[in-house]
């Protein structure tokens, strides 16, 4: 082989050994807050889904008051920025959402026990492209979306809501 094959074979493997590693570091950066959610392994995160449907209002009702949880801890991320991560138990049944508005804090980590009491029930926050696969009669799933945009998000039952479709509403004071 030629001395200038040589460098030429070594410089392909040298841009190829680039891309390969561009590509790595392309997955660790930080992703968009609004549609950032942790989640349980039954949630599936579509970005499709954000936008395309009329289930956001960035106006809040002036009463609207923040809920109280059942348990509330103070969490620090890495940009020194403290929230809180705040539980609660919302309970699907033929008759709706218990309760049927949530209010929390922007940046408060919102923490469902998802209750599914008298039929199979799925879960989906429409803006933020949330889906929480069906959970069986009976069954307590558990859900954590972060919320980083103020306003008033549509939650509902998308398939699996038993003979009558249900909806609530996550109000996010600024």
């Amino acid at each position: 082989m030629e001395k200038r094959e040589m460098i030429i074979i070594i410089a392909s493997i040298g841009i190829l050994a680039v891309v390969i590693m561009g590509s790595k570091k392309d997955s660790s950066l930080p992703r968009d807050p609004i549609s950032e959610s942790r989640v349980d392994e039954s949630v599936l995160v579509d970005q499709s889904l954000r936008n395309k449907e009329i289930s956001y209002e960035p106006t809040i009702p002036k009463q609207a008051t923040v809920s109280v949880p059942e348990k509330e801890i103070m969490i620090t991320n890495a940009h020194n920025l403290s929230s809180k991560e705040k539980t609660f138990t919302l309970k699907a049944t033929q008759k709706g959402f218990i309760p049927e508005s949530i209010t929390v804090n922007k940046d408060d980590v919102l923490v469902l026990n998802f209750d599914a009491s008298d039929a199979e029930y799925d879960f989906d926050i429409p803006y933020l492209g949330a889906y929480f696969f069906p959970v069986k009669k009976g069954t307590v799933k558990r859900l954590s979306v972060e919320t980083h945009t103020s306003g008033v998000f549509v939650f509902r039952c998308r398939d699996a809501c038993g003979t009558k479709s249900i909806q609530g509403s996550l109000i996010v004071l600024p």
